[in-house]
């Protein structure tokens, strides 16, 4: 046969050892047995993608921005030469992130090495294959039914990595024709990599491995087949990656990003609760760096705008004025004293139940985050405080041998140390809590950091808004190998940017006028005078009041928690005894504290009414006392202040639920991973009157039951969850029923 592979007699098997021999001969036949599917089809053989891994990847769905008509990048990037890509998807993939990264990156300096491409999936390689590209940006997944997300990451000129299922037909299709329809036998899946599109011909421009330099490397996929075919798609937003710096430099640099110093990242992952509680839709979201509040937007579904449901001091809402059974779409704006982010990505549809689920809520953990290379021996994860304080949570590494998530520790805290990650290779993570409904974070990578590997930036410091008379205090945090620290400063937003004094110290002083306001950045200082780029600016100022004799007891321990029923606050203050506490409050953007309320020096708590609505606003106190100064202000503490935001828009009584559109039989291919493929059929029986929805899976009924107003998902937690696309020309089904499929399985279905 002349495809047939031939088996290398120069193996590393020790073949006729006496003691092995037996062994290493089966060993080597089955060695070549796999080889055969991979080496006798053109193109790179993949297995799928395991799904516990692929469904912990961050889902780019819900992005904005527009799309254009047609787009075709295809000319910037210098793709490998079928002599050249052999079956090393590391070859296909180095010149995609060198692209991306402008041919500035270290990743341009891997060397692809032979890899066994044929049992590994396309998300394994991308992770744990030579070249580690996970080290130089942040992978994403794009649903294979969301044409839309295609769009929006191409429009961007983002290239989407996808497998795709290979049939024999696949590998004779030409770009001058549009490759719409599958036959022949189904030889494995290929990595394709998708470049542009072109509305007029409802086709992707799709770059593909070949085994003949005389074949075409380009290929158009109809957008219904593309739904049809893809198993997986990746993208990567890129990181950046700074270099050490002069002073001047560190100083140009601020005046450069004057404008910009201040802006906040969008927040991400906004994840809203589906029927577990019977009064309200708790939203989570992925918490910002810098952000000191949260604005949250709400809209029914179907609706045109967004209106203002709350504000938040951290990264979790509860919406009180929603109405049952009736889906509702999130975004979320982060805030700092000096400005707020875009709004974010649109969340899940959220709903709340007839019945409450209390008994077996889903909790979610948001904001995980891993260490790139801080520390030589560990990597640490954080994240944000999950729905219950103090509930213990299970801590998960990807294990690359077992396929699957292992338990490496608990906490009832937000962070975990992991000592023994690798020294050469990235780490996978995910966290949950085992004892609810399955619901895990996205996964994140990490790493440890190589020998001579530094730093590069501070994190933003903080820095007092008010609370002396005399002084700002800036503090902040360390950096590995720093030997010294650069505080700059500027006093005003016209001003140039200053050196204002190097300390060996985490925290500095400035008692230099004017202090009304300042504006101040850190810098790290290395060996031979190199700095890291500076800190995310912050402003501080003082308040110039004299005070030259005793003072009162300043309070300490300010708590304060907001009852939107009765529009007051609830305060709580630890103190000796005095006279009398006087509250303050300071808008956002405001050097000035105006007064609130006086209450009884007796007192170590208090019930005061709003001061605003609709307002983050910080609150601080001082306490007085007869034949001494007041005492200096407490440390101020934020309050979201709102008036909740209640539907009152009447439902209709039926009609209102986008799946009723899309009764009908759907198909979808589903392949075992080896040698089996079978069409799958899924039929959705819907009826407006009741509201109600049933469907079967290959003619055999999986759910009966009532549908959410304006919804376009179903779900039966731990068994399935089926989605339309934005466009309602497909449908995913994610699968861990084994009922339903022998293995958990991600499909995409198309109109039959």
């Amino acid at each position: 046969m002349e495809n047939q592979p031939k088996c290398r007699i120069d193996s590393p098997l020790p073949l006729f050892s006496m003691k092995t021999k037996h062994l290493n001969f089966l060993a080597l036949f089955f060695l070549c047995w796999i080889s055969f599917p991979i080496l006798s089809k053109p193109g790179i053989s993949l297995n799928t993608d395991p799904f516990e891994l692929s469904s912990a990847v961050p889902n780019s769905v819900g992005e904005s921005g527009k799309t254009k008509d047609d787009v075709d990048f295809s000319k910037e990037i210098s793709f490998p030469k079928a002599s050249e890509l052999g079956q090393e998807l590391s070859s296909l993939v180095q010149p995609i992130m060198t692209y991306l990264l402008a041919k500035e990156s270290k990743a341009s300096d891997c060397k692809p090495k032979p890899s066994q491409i044929g049992q590994s999936s396309l998300l394994e390689e991308l992770l744990f294959g030579p070249c580690q590209f996970s080290r130089y940006g942040d992978l994403y997944s794009i649903a294979p039914h969301d044409l839309n997300a295609y769009k929006k990451q191409l429009t961007n000129k983002n290239p989407i990595l996808v497998s795709f299922l290979n049939y024999e037909n696949f590998a004779e299709s030409k770009t001058s024709e549009i490759y719409s329809k599958e036959s022949g036998s189904l030889t494995g899946l290929t990595p394709l990599v998708l470049v542009g599109y072109d509305i007029d011909k409802s086709s992707f421009k799709a770059w593909r491995p070949i085994v003949k330099q005389s074949e075409d490397s380009f290929v158009w996929i109809s957008f219904p087949l593309a739904q049809k075919l893809i198993r997986s798609a990746y993208f990567f937003q890129t990181r950046s990656l700074p270099n050490l710096v002069s002073e001047k430099e560190a100083i140009r640099l601020l005046e450069k990003n004057s404008d910009a110093e201040f802006l906040l990242e969008s927040p991400n992952r906004i994840i809203a609760s589906q029927g577990d509680w019977s009064d309200r839709v708790r939203v989570q979201w992925n918490s910002v760096p810098n952000a000191i509040g949260y604005e949250v937007f709400r809209k029914r579904k179907t609706d045109s705008k967004f209106q203002s449901a709350g504000l938040s001091r951290g990264s979790l809402f509860e919406d009180l004025g929603v109405q049952r059974e009736t889906a509702y779409v999130y975004q979320v704006q982060a805030i700092s004293e000096n400005g707020r982010s875009k709004v974010s990505v649109l969340s899940n549809e959220g709903y709340a139940s007839p019945v409450s689920k209390d008994s077996k809520k889903r909790i979610f953990i948001t904001g995980l985050k891993a260490t790139t290379g801080n520390y030589f021996d560990r990597v640490e994860l954080t994240w944000d405080l999950p729905s219950s304080p103090g509930l213990e949570v299970t801590v998960f590494k990807w294990s690359p041998i077992f396929k699957s998530f292992k338990s490496i520790g608990k906490t009832n805290k937000t962070s975990f140390s992991d000592p023994k990650a690798s020294k050469t290779d990235i780490e996978v993570y995910r966290v949950g809590v085992e004892s609810t409904q399955e619901s895990y974070s996205n996964m994140v990578t990490g790493y440890t950091r190589k020998e001579g590997s530094i730093e590069f930036q501070v994190e933003k410091p903080t820095v007092s808004k008010g609370q002396f008379r005399d002084k700002v205090t800036l503090s902040w945090k360390p950096l590995p190998g720093a030997i010294n620290y650069l505080i700059f400063k500027r006093a005003t937003n016209a001003s140039p940017w200053k050196k204002l004094t190097e300390t060996d110290s985490l925290q500095w002083e400035d008692k230099e006028e004017p202090l009304s306001t300042g504006e101040y950045s850190v810098s790290a200082v290395f060996e031979k005078n190199r700095l890291s780029i500076p800190s995310t600016p912050d402003k501080g100022f003082a308040t110039m009041l004299a005070s030259k004799s005793l003072a009162s007891p300043t309070p300490e321990s300010l708590a304060v928690q907001e009852d939107y029923s009765k529009q007051t606050v609830n305060i709580q203050w630890k103190s000796e005894k005095v006279d009398s506490f006087q509250f303050y409050f300071r808008e956002l953007g405001s050097n000035s504290w105006k007064k609130w309320k006086e209450v009884s020096g007796q007192l170590r708590s208090a019930q005061l009414e709003f001061p605003e609505s609709n307002e983050l606003i910080y609150v601080t106190m001082i306490s007085k006392s007869e034949g001494f100064v007041d005492s200096a202000f407490a440390q101020p503490t934020l309050m979201a202040l709102y008036s909740p935001l209640v539907d009152t828009k009447k439902a209709r009584a039926f009609g209102e639920s986008p799946i009723s559109k899309f009764s009908g039989p759907w198909t979808a291919m589903y392949w075992d991973g080896k040698s089996s493929v079978r069409p799958i059929t899924l039929e959705i029986l819907s009826d407006e009157f009741s509201n109600s929805v049933e469907l079967r899976w290959n003619q055999k009924s999986i759910f009966k039951g009532r549908m959410i107003l304006e919804g376009t998902v179903l779900e039966e937690s731990g068994k399935w969850k089926i989605s339309v696309s934005p466009d309602a020309d497909a449908i995913q089904a994610d699968v861990s029923d084994k009922g339903i499929l022998p293995e958990k399985a991600r499909l995409s279905f198309v109109r039959e």
